[in-house]
């Protein structure tokens, strides 16, 4: 493997990685122009990896045209929410094949990348560089949306006891990922195609070939997305019916519980004013309306178990 050089973060910095490529991340405005002045490529080629908004697409694979080539993709990303759960975003990838090299930009350093050069054999060209890139940004969705997936199934053995929001968090917090995933897959499958029209670029029958793979496991993780935004949206109704339920069953012991507690207040209440009543005179009486408060307590929460309310 040749030494290739990564503009990072206003710094250069050699890697053991294809000398077809140029890694391009956090750039600053005299990086941006060092580039546009070595290259000639259009400068909107080079915002496009910077843009936070940017949608996959491709530009320049068509044939004749004079344009350097230029896909965008969207990279997936983990985080953490305020309430402590693990979300999923993307962030655009510009990938330009120009004179025999790849130059990839970036808003900021991406795992996927850094995956991708920790693991990925030596390549030929630029174009095998770059489908070899698009095929690792796939596998990350494909890691991320199976670990959602089975986040998802997770919450079925917590659904029976769920009385707090906590749920109800994870999993707003997963279907905005799946969002963000969806919209991103479905744009690269389009890019997909379109390098697969191509007459220009991705030719080969290899090339073809891994194309194919791709959007066939494109389809694949946009199955499995929508599998698991369907489940979530059902777990969302059963946990907000079970969250009300289970809150309901606590009131309703909370309110049998109330009821037996009243029973000593009314008794002692009752014994307690100041007039005639019976047994007021010795330790006995005491002890005689504790027993009678005790049978009328024991009489009523074995009424109110015989009607559920326990």
């Amino acid at each position: 493997m040749q030494a290739n050089y990564t503009i990072n973060a206003g710094r250069i910095v050699e890697s053991a990685t294809t000398s077809h490529w140029l890694r391009v991340t956090a750039p600053n405005r005299d990086e941006l122009d060092e580039l546009d002045d070595r290259y000639q490529f259009p400068f909107d080629y080079l915002e496009a990896g910077l843009d936070p908004h940017e949608d996959p697409r491709v530009v320049g694979v068509r044939d004749g045209s004079d344009k350097p080539a230029l896909m965008v993709l969207r990279v997936p990303v983990a985080d953490t929410n305020a309430q402590g759960d693990q979300v999923y975003e993307t962030v655009p990838m510009a990938l330009i094949l120009v004179d025999d090299q790849l130059v990839t930009v970036a808003s900021k350093r991406l795992p996927v990348v850094d995956d991708f050069i920790a693991h990925t054999r030596a390549l030929g060209d630029a174009e095998d560089l770059a489908l070899a890139m698009l095929q690792s940004v796939l596998s990350a969705f494909v890691r991320d949306v199976d670990e959602m997936d089975q986040r998802t199934r997770a919450m079925e053995s917590r659904l029976a006891t769920a009385s707090r929001n906590t749920l109800l968090y994870e999993i707003i917090a997963l279907e905005r990922s799946l969002v963000y995933f969806d919209a991103a897959l479905t744009k690269t499958q389009a890019v997909v195609k379109k390098l697969a029209d191509s007459a220009q670029y991705f030719t080969t029958d290899e090339h073809l070939y891994r194309l194919h793979a791709v959007n066939v496991e494109c389809d694949q993780v946009l199955t499995v997305c929508d599998c698991a935004r369907a489940l979530l949206d059902q777990y969302n109704t059963a946990v907000s019916a079970i969250v009300g339920n289970n809150l309901n069953l606590i009131m309703k012991v909370l309110t049998s519980v109330s009821i037996i507690m009243t029973i000593p207040a009314i008794v002692s209440g009752i014994w307690g004013m100041n007039t005639w009543l019976p047994l007021r005179h010795g330790m006995s009486g005491f002890f005689i309306l504790l027993a009678v408060m005790g049978v009328l307590c024991g009489a009523c929460a074995w009424l109110l178990k015989k009607k559920d309310y326990f």
